[in-house]
């Protein structure tokens, strides 16, 4: 009930806060209180996508299928939820296409469908969106576009701070 949505809302405050540990803490404190709040789940799930995105993602179709409650937070979770969920999946399959693409050679097309991933993926997803600036610095610098690719790297790296294939594709 109000308990769960308060520890929701202090986590999403340590969050903002970065103090992703405390968050990480709330969060799973809010879950334990009601293990089928939806609410609970998605601030959980949200929390969790930068660094266990499996375990983020199996969190939100937790919360997605708890939704079909009529409280308000509940339905808020579960919408929110499969909101993220959506995106995710389309930006991982706007990645997949990228990566086919620059298989292919065609690192046009690549760069444009990396392009899309990181437009797709929900700002929680920093680690993926990292990723994705980081392989289209990759054909960036394959085509001699070194300024660009120098800026994905930077990208990747204020969204992932040692991420070591940006480090090298910066190097």
């Amino acid at each position: 009930g109000d308990a769960v949505l308060l520890r929701c809302a202090l986590a999403a405050a340590y969050d903002a806060c970065r103090r992703r540990e405390a968050a990480l803490a709330e969060a799973l404190r809010a879950v334990s209180a009601e293990s089928t709040n939806a609410a609970a789940l998605t601030t959980l799930g949200l929390l969790e996508l930068p660094r266990q995105r499996t375990s983020a993602l199996v969190t939100l179709k937790s919360a997605t299928l708890s939704g079909a409650s009529k409280a308000p937070a509940s339905s808020w979770g579960a919408a929110r939820a499969a909101s993220v969920l959506r995106a995710c999946t389309r930006a991982a399959s706007l990645k997949n296409k990228a990566d086919d693409a620059y298989l292919r050679g065609d690192l046009d097309a690549s760069i444009g469908f990396y392009g899309d991933a990181i437009a797709t993926a929900p700002p929680e997803d920093s680690a993926f969106v990292a990723v994705c600036y980081s392989n289209r610095a990759a054909c960036r610098r394959r085509k001699r576009d070194l300024v660009p690719a120098l800026e994905d790297c930077d990208r990747a790296l204020e969204l992932y701070p040692g991420y070591a294939r940006a480090l090298f594709r910066r190097a």
